[in-house]
């Protein structure tokens, strides 16, 4: 018995460096099989890209806000009755940048198939003019550490919206 017990122990003295180099190839083709679907999506096709776009109306429809509160009622401004206001007239707002295209606030779908690295993003997002730079956009998904964590999907983004808020809406 004692034989036995010795040449088991022999056995895996000698074995044990062959045991741990199955074990470490093991170990690596499961992960690059695991994450081998991510770089090679069988079915990520090229879709075109959706072109719609919805546009924001800037005016605001609550005509609460068109009514002062009671605490100025000692002003002697004149407001004007619901009846009285054109719905159809323009409005003015002084608040908005001259910077803006036409001062609209554009909501741009954009679609992102599955697999899709985030340098593959930063085109289609410089193809809806979402972004100047698919090279800073990359950049800033490293800086947030976010670039893994990027999704497939349609997303809803507004044409003013930051290089991070882009980011975190389509890693969210």
């Amino acid at each position: 018995m004692k034989k036995i017990i010795e040449w088991i122990k022999d056995f895996l003295y000698d074995s044990i460096d062959y045991i741990i180099m199955i074990a470490i190839i093991g170990a690596v083709a499961l992960v690059i099989g695991w994450r081998l679907d991510l770089l090679f999506a069988k079915e990520a096709v090229k879709l075109p890209p959706k072109d719609n776009i919805v546009v924001e109306n800037p005016r605001n429809d609550n005509r609460d806000d068109n009514i002062e509160s009671e605490e100025n009622e000692d002003n002697n401004v004149d407001i004007p009755d619901s009846d009285d206001i054109d719905e159809n007239a323009p409005t003015i707002d002084d608040n908005i940048d001259d910077n803006t295209d036409n001062n609209q606030i554009v909501t741009v779908t954009v679609v992102i198939p599955p697999g899709s690295l985030p340098s593959k993003i930063a085109s289609i997002l410089e193809e809806h003019k979402l972004i100047s730079s698919r090279a800073e956009f990359v950049q800033k998904t490293q800086e947030l550490k976010l670039d893994t964590k990027l999704k497939s999907g349609t997303f809803e983004i507004k044409s003013n919206s930051s290089l991070e808020e882009i980011i975190r809406i389509i890693a969210n």
